[in-house]
This record gives structure tokens, C-alpha cells and sequence, in this order.
């Protein structure tokens, strides 16, 4: 329940300003919860959801100090949840000065979204993140420095940053087609799509989790690794068993063919369906290497 309502708040807020997000993110009951909110108090701060934000979320490591860490843990002091809301708790709240990445102050943990989102370490940070999941998996410093501009520039507008990826020249190169690895859910919600079913079978839903992803259940706060780390020897199976047993449903076998490759068939896909007739054809594209990338 806590997950479904964090990745709720994800949809409510992603495309819009970062530090909204991040602020929220920092209040919410299942983070607080996987990261120790409620045993985090004045005089023994815990670290972890100060380090995670820098590390992971915003601005990554290399830019900050364990001294920086520390502060951060005691700006968050306080917060917490108790029966899936958000609390802040005065009486466990550090209230004494504290510095952290250059700024002093009586800081709380909205100061600290704030300092951390306004750093332009966390421009290129976030920016590099979403090149690399939307466009092309190693971008370069240009690349970077160019979505980190707009970034910038529209006080962390996701939702401009996106617009900027998917107009840029990279996005459209040779390079970047077909570069990414889709995840177990873009591969099985795509595969459901291309073969015209309306929703999404049970039997489905667990073979997502034989290759790798849990909905809801990610492994670490950090979530997964994505990329070649889908492609395990195990997985690739359960991928292509997915696909065989999926072809059978496919509404039409021209149809979903044409759909699983907008409808220009890889010239190496050519030769391997020419030998193959009906629903084997479906199971042989939606387990190919080609539809496995986007």
C-alpha cells in the first residue's frame, strides 16, 4: 500500500519541478520507513536517508562530504510517519546549526532539498539519469551539459528536460537506436501490446518476476540496475518462454509482426520468420534480440 501510494505521488509530480518531487519523496512513509525516519533524532541522527538523497537521488557521489552526510542527518531530524503519514515530531528535531554543502544555517529538511536540487552537480546528475533511460545508455559531456542547461534554466522542470532528450539529434542517431535494454515490464507490457490483448493475464505478472523485476518490490532503495543486468542467461529463457507462450494469443499473426517493429521488419528477422509458419513466427520476433531493445 505504501509503495502504490509512493508511486502515485511519482505520477502526480515527475514531470514536474524536481525539488517538488524530492521534497516530497522525503515525506513520504515509505521511504521513511525503508530508510529509518523514525529513528532518526537529536542526538543520534541516522544517516541514511540524508546519504541516499545525495548519493543516489540528487547530486551523486564525489559531491559532498561525510561531514555533509552528518548535517543532512540532523536537518531531517523529526521526521517521520506513524500509521502510514507523515509526521514531524518537534521534540526529536535538531534545531542547533548546521552547514552543508556551503550553506549555514538552522537547517530543516526542506532546506536541504532545497540546497541539494539548486546544485548544478544535481542538474547534470538527474540529466545524465534520464538521457540514459530514455535516449542512449553512455551519454556524452555535451549531451549532459545541454539537458543540464535546460534544466537550469526551468528550475528543474523534468517535463522540459524529457522534451529536449527526445528532440535532441542524440535521440535520433544510429547509435541510440535500439541501444536500450528494456526492462522485464517494458518488455511484457510491449509484447502485450503488439499482440492486441486488452490487459495483462496473471501468468504474465509472475513471469516478470522470474526475469527479474517485482513490481512494488524493487531489490534496494536505489531500485534496479537495468540495462545488461536484465540480460542473465535465466532471464533471456524466461523471456523467450514468455514470448512462446504468448504467441498463441496474438490476435493476428501480419498484425502483431508489423506492430513489433513499426513496421519495418529487421533484415535479419526476414530470413529466420521465412522459415517458420503461424504463431511460431510471433514467438520467434518477441523473443528476438531486436525486440528486446528499444
Amino acid at each position: 500500500k505504501l509503495l502504490w501510494r509512493q508511486v502515485s505521488s511519482f505520477r502526480a509530480l515527475g514531470a514536474g519541478r524536481f525539488a517538488d518531487l524530492v521534497a516530497s519523496v522525503s515525506r513520504d512513509p515509505a521511504m521513511i520507513r525503508w530508510l529509518d525516519g523514525n529513528s532518526n533524532r537529536k542526538g543520534a541522527p541516522n544517516e541514511n536517508y540524508a546519504r541516499e538523497l545525495m548519493e543516489l537521488f540528487t547530486i551523486g557521489r564525489g559531491h559532498y562530504t561525510e561531514t555533509d552526510v552528518r548535517e543532512a542527518a540532523r536537518a531531517f531530524t523529526g521526521w517521520g510517519s506513524e500509521n502510514g503519514v507523515f509526521v514531524f515530531r518537534p521534540e526529536f528535531h535538531d534545531s542547533g546549526s548546521k552547514s552543508l554543502l556551503g550553506e549555514t544555517g538552522n537547517l530543516d529538511g526542506d532546506d536541504v532539498v532545497r540546497i541539494v536540487t539548486g546544485r548544478p552537480e544535481c542538474a547534470r546528475f538527474i540529466s545524465s539519469k534520464l538521457i540514459a533511460f530514455l535516449s542512449h545508455p553512455e551519454p556524452s559531456g555535451n549531451d549532459v551539459a545541454a539537458a543540464a542547461a535546460v534544466f537550469s534554466r526551468t528550475k528543474g522542470s523534468i517535463a522540459d528536460v524529457v522534451r529536449h532528450i527526445l528532440l535532441a539529434p542524440a535521440f535520433r542517431s544510429d547509435a541510440s537506436y535500439r541501444s536500450l535494454v528494456k526492462s522485464p515490464a517494458e518488455f511484457i507490457v510491449g509484447a502485450l501490446k503488439v499482440a492486441g490483448l486488452g490487459g495483462t493475464p496473471p501468468w504474465a505478472v509472475e513471469s516478470m518476476g522470474r526475469m527479474g523485476q517485482t513490481l512494488f518490490a524493487p531489490p534496494t532503495v536505489k531500485g534496479w540496475d537495468g540495462g545488461a543486468a536484465w540480460l542473465s542467461a535465466g532471464a533471456l529463457l524466461e523471456r523467450m518462454r514468455f514470448a512462446a507462450k504468448l504467441a498463441p494469443e496474438a490476435r493476428a499473426v501480419d498484425a502483431t509482426l508489423a506492430r513489433a517493429f513499426d513496421g519495418q521488419m529487421p533484415a535479419e528477422m526476414s530470413g529466420v520468420l521465412a522459415a517458420a509458419t503461424g504463431v511460431d513466427r510471433v514467438a520467434l520476433a518477441l523473443a528476438s534480440p531486436e525486440f528486446q531493445l528499444n
